[in-house]
């Protein structure tokens, strides 16, 4: 089948651009919209709290879908090229790295998680109440709450930070790893509360990793969706935020690390003919088909 270059001045998935002032703008509009409205589509629910089965993963659907659809709408990304973004194929050698790059940083996120305090500073003491109180939902609407983590947040918050924002960025040829850690550090913010940011923010660097070597935000979408499910299994199990998975000690931290150094690098060296490294504006852009016959060898 024939190349499709991009036609100059058109925004593609391929070609669009995102500078770093941009992206943290992107981030700040993303945060308004979907706690703009998500708080007016959630509303009734202080009324009727039988509503929340289907308001909550209804606010969180529309707050981010629609902060997602204006970053596209202000870069002038046409709603089809919403395909090309879950499209790029992705070899099976880089979905085994990708799991064990993910499984050996989890670790890591747990411990970040931990080292900020739940008491003995009364701003953090009430900070954390108001963090569980929050996450009560899980255990009174486990459908709805379900919806939420494992898939929509996934899906949604992906497409944001890894997808517009990070790959935005990688087009505009920043820098690698100043793109991942900034679109890392918003992500990790995003989630509105220290322990959260840490945790989160150590995962969103090795799947701002993943990304950048295989351009694949549905693999990236399903390690998000992994971790988000684990995490939910076990604050259902145990009704408790505090519970890990790993022993926290500085043995496992210092196995993880390792780990995590080597495995990062072996997919490095292994990723060289899938990774995204900025386009010129001069030069003609690939089109799906070509990257998905990359993919295949």
């Amino acid at each position: 089948m024939k190349s499709n270059p991009s036609r100059p001045g058109l925004a593609t998935y391929f070609n669009y651009q995102v500078s770093i002032g941009e992206a943290i703008l992107y981030f700040f509009l993303t945060l308004l919209i979907g706690q703009i409205v998500g708080g007016v589509i959630s509303a009734p629910t202080y009324f009727m709290k039988e509503l929340s089965h289907v308001l909550l993963p209804l606010s969180f659907l529309l707050g981010f879908g629609l902060a997602a659809l204006s970053i596209m709408t202000i870069k002038k990304l046409r709603i089809q090229e919403l395909k090309n973004f879950f499209h790029t194929k992705v070899q099976v050698k880089h979905i085994v790295m990708a799991i064990a790059l993910y499984f050996s940083i989890m670790p890591i996120a747990e411990y970040l998680a931990m080292i900020v305090p739940t008491e003995g500073y009364p701003i953090l003491e009430d900070l954390y109440k108001t963090f569980e109180s929050s996450f009560a939902m899980i255990f009174e609407y486990k459908v709805a709450a379900f919806i939420m983590v494992v898939i929509l947040a996934p899906i949604l918050e992906e497409l944001i930070f890894r997808g517009l924002i990070l790959r935005g960025m990688l087009n505009a040829n920043i820098s690698p790893w100043v793109a991942i850690f900034l679109s890392s550090f918003l992500f990790g913010i995003a989630h509105l509360n220290p322990w959260q940011f840490l945790g989160a923010g150590m995962i969103g660097l090795s799947l701002g990793f993943i990304y950048w070597r295989t351009q694949s935000l549905l693999l990236v979408i399903f390690l998000h969706a992994l971790n988000n499910f684990i995490a939910f299994v076990i604050t259902l199990k145990t009704e408790s935020l505090d519970e890990t998975i790993f022993e926290p000690n500085y043995l496992t931290l210092g196995i993880a690390i390792i780990l995590s150094v080597l495995i990062a690098f072996f997919f490095y060296k292994h990723s060289q003919d899938t990774a995204l490294n900025g386009v010129d504006s001069n030069d003609d852009i690939q089109d799906l088909e070509s990257i998905g016959e990359i993919n295949e060898h």
